[in-house]
């Protein structure tokens, strides 16, 4: 059985590969439909849909899971380097959708580079 702690390094591992790969694959192709971009990054920016990675941050990365759990603190700390590769990944994402959005979806555009934008504070 995998630790609450695992189960989010595995998400947050997946969810990287996942942004990375629709990335990489508007990149190659720009004449991609943008609404599975959208749902992806929707899902991860936005807190009224997922919370994103903060929920991690604010499930693990507190002094009082670091007391109760000094074993886990690699964990901790590889979760944390998943956080900081999931910035970039974000970043490129919301840049494309910004370039290939209609201007009908302009404002959903607009509230997901504020949730972006908050995201990253």
């Amino acid at each position: 059985e995998i630790s609450p702690l695992e189960n989010a390094i595995e998400t947050m591992h997946l969810t990287n590969e996942k942004i990375n790969n629709m990335v990489q694959r508007h990149l190659n192709d720009p004449n991609l439909p943008i609404n599975p971009l959208s749902m992806l990054l929707n899902g991860i920016v936005d807190p009224a849909v997922m919370g994103g990675f903060t929920n991690y941050e604010k499930a693990f990365f507190t002094e009082k899971y670091t007391q109760e759990h000094p074993q886990e603190q690699d964990k901790i700390e590889k979760l944390k380097d998943l956080i900081a590769w999931q910035i970039p990944y974000l970043a490129d994402g919301v840049r494309i959708h910004g370039e290939k959005v209609t201007e009908a979806l302009r404002p959903f555009h607009d509230r997901l580079e504020a949730c972006f934008r908050q995201l990253r504070e």
